[in-house]
């Protein structure tokens, strides 16, 4: 009898840790948009990151630098200011 009620009290223990371990306040969170949070992965198109800058990360943990496709015109420039970087547009003065 006595082995019964442990078994039922192991049983019980294993399915209410589940129950436990779901996320509090998922919608909450700014980050998290219809309960997926989109983490840094494999991407091969050139993307910018405050942290990383220009890059594209072929295989994980790689982050390669990059540029985006310049814009059609003929005053865009590469320029880099402090931790900015990006296509510039000398006669407009204006980042793209």
């Amino acid at each position: 009898m006595k082995s019964a009620f442990a078994i039922a009290g192991v049983a019980l223990a294993l399915t209410t840790g589940g129950a436990l371990a779901a996320p509090v306040g998922l919608g909450s969170a700014p980050a998290v948009d219809n309960g997926i949070v989109q983490v840094h992965g494999i991407h091969t198109s050139c993307q910018h990151t405050p942290r990383s800058g220009w890059h594209r990360s072929p295989v994980p943990g790689l982050n390669r630098f990059c540029r985006p496709g310049r814009p059609s015109g003929i005053w865009w420039t590469w320029r880099s200011d402090g931790g900015r970087a990006g296509w510039y547009h000398r006669r407009e003065r204006r980042w793209h």
